[in-house]
Parts: C-alpha cells; structure tokens; sequence
C-alpha cells in the first residue's frame, strides 16, 4: 500500500505543479536499482506518459524495459504488445559504458473467443463477433445475447480455456453488488481460489485511495508468488473499468470487463494497451432483479496500462474532492 500511495502522491503533486505533456522527469535511482521501478511507474501515469530519464546506480544493464516494485505488486514491462511500444522512460545514465539496446516487443496474443464465433448450440449461445480496434491492435469482441447464466458460463469458460488455473479478482461497486452481479460471476469462473474487492460506485468516488487497499494487494502479491495468472473482473459501468483497470496495469494483470449496460450506451472508452480485455455487458429488462431474463453482451481484451486521461482526472481529484469530473468520449 506504501507503494501505491507514494506512486499516485508523487503524481498528484506533479499535475498540480502544472506538468504536462511536454515536461521531463528526471528520476535519480537508490543504490539499490529495484527502486528504479518508481521511475517508469511515475513516468507512465499522467497524460499516458511524461518522458523520463533514469540516473541509475545499478551495476549491470540487466531488462531496461522490464520493473518491478521490492513488493512484487507492482510491475512494467515495456516490451509487451499490450503497451503498444509506449514506454516512458527514454533515456538511462550511469556508471557503465555506453550502450545501445534493442528488443522486439513480444507477439501480440489474444484471447481466442472462437468457441463462441457461430457456436453450434444457437439456442444457448447465440453470439455474434464484431470488429474492435485500439491503435494496431484488433481485440476480440463477442456479443453473447443468451440468457444471463448462458452468458457469464460462457464467459468462464474462454477465461479458463485461455488461463487454465489462474487466481480471479471480481471487482464490483455497491449498485452491481446490491443486484448480485460481482458473486455470481466470481461463482461462474469456478475457480479454487479467488477474491471479491467490492468499493464505492460511480464518478464521486473515482479516486486513487477508493480502488486499493493493502487486502488487495496482498492477494496479488500472493498469487504471483504461487506463479497463478491473475485476472480482474471489473463488474459495472465505466468508472470501475477505467480505474480497476488501471491497478490492473500497474500490477501487469489481465483485465475483464462486465459493464451492465449495452455498448452502444457507454460514453466511455479506455485508453489502453491491452493483449486481450474480455467485456461483458448485461441489458436489463423491465425488472433487473429478474437476472434470469437479462439478455447479456460479451466482449474480451487483456489489458496492460489503462486509460490515462481517465488517470489525470483521478489525480487531480486528490487534492479536490469537489473538482467535477466530465465523463471521456472516444476519440
């Protein structure tokens, strides 16, 4: 949690000292080097990256594209697809020769949500595939119009099939939580273990300190360490996808999203890296307590670095709790 916090202090007070886009950050290293993570965590946040040169103390060049915090919590790794190429950190010095460095970015690696593409069971899983793009990457998109026990069964099953074991994190605000969404859905991944982190709802409370807590990242840091593929499950409307999704970033996570309403309704839209991010979308019918009747959309992406205008936003409202936040359009 210490590390959460300093990170998003630092980058509060920076966007209150009025940096932006064209600023630099100049990060001078501990003689421990793992504290260099602070300098791609910090260059990464506001306005999707602040350019950043690291003054390092480390004694060999080891992954300069790869970070992560002494907790193991946190993490960067420049050289996914999922980040697009977008690194913030441009330039190192040091004590060691100089020396240029050169690594592909790894392959892009989807989810495959063929299964479901003209599923021969019709009736069950009558879902439909449609085109969606974040700048060169195309991210699998299905519409599962089914039932609502159909749709979030056939949601486990793509994440199982594609993760096998892994360590499921349901994050769910207290609207969504009140109608039941967040358990069943962490019931449907029928996973061993899991963990359900339920937090304030909507544009009020889209801040740093209501999407973290040392829980939390205890479970993380303890699923990394048993080697399980951790994925979080935002359940809800857009202010839980854009700022899960950035702790999900952080902690280089998978991401899926269950928005509980239509797509075409969404006013927001993420500004992410991603290698696959799996949204799930419930319409409601005239009682919503009635889940059984929902029709439900499916949609999938893995995440890395969420969106940061959203993150700007965020941060200003640290220190201005009444700063009116407007809703992001895509763009």
């Amino acid at each position: 949690m210490d590390e959460y916090r300093t990170i998003f202090t630092v980058c509060s007070d920076m966007i209150l000292s009025k940096a932006d886009r064209a600023s630099l950050v100049v990060f001078v290293g501990w003689e421990d080097p793992v504290y260099d993570f602070y300098a791609a965590a910090i260059g990464m946040l506001p306005f999707r990256g602040i350019t950043t040169a690291l003054v390092t103390q480390r004694e060999s060049y080891g992954d300069l594209l790869y970070y992560q915090a002494p907790s193991t919590v946190f993490e960067i790794n420049g050289s996914e697809a999922a980040r697009m190429g977008m690194f913030p950190i441009k330039a190192v010095f040091g004590s060691l020769h100089d020396k240029t460095l050169v690594q592909a970015v790894d392959e892009w690696d989807p989810v495959d949500i063929s299964p479901f593409v003209n599923h021969p069971d019709q009736t069950a899983h009558p879902a439909v595939h449609l085109p969606f793009k974040i700048g060169a990457l195309t991210l699998p998109m299905l519409t599962h119009n089914g039932s609502y026990e159909n749709a979030i069964d056939a949601l486990g099953q793509l994440l199982e099939r594609q993760h096998g074991a892994y360590f499921p994190i349901v994050s769910c605000g207290e609207t969504c939580d009140a109608l039941g969404y967040g358990e069943d859905i962490l019931r449907a991944l029928n996973q061993k273990r899991g963990y359900y982190f339920n937090h304030r709802s909507g544009e009020t409370y889209k801040c740093w300190d209501n999407y973290g807590s040392q829980e939390l990242f205890d479970c993380i840091a303890d699923a990394k360490a048993d080697g399980l593929p951790i994925v979080v499950v935002a359940v809800g409307g857009g202010v839980n996808g854009n700022c899960i999704g950035l702790i999900s970033a952080c902690t280089n996570t998978h991401l899926v999203e269950v928005r509980d309403v239509r797509f075409d309704e969404c006013d927001t839209t993420p500004y992410t890296n991603t290698t696959h991010q799996y949204r799930f979308q419930a319409v409601h019918d005239e009682n919503p307590s009635q889940k059984d009747q929902h029709s439900n959309t499916t949609h999938s992406r893995k995440h890395r670095y969420r969106q940061l205008r959203c993150t700007t936003t965020m941060l200003r409202q640290v220190r201005r709790r009444h700063f009116h936040l407007l809703r992001m359009t895509r763009s």
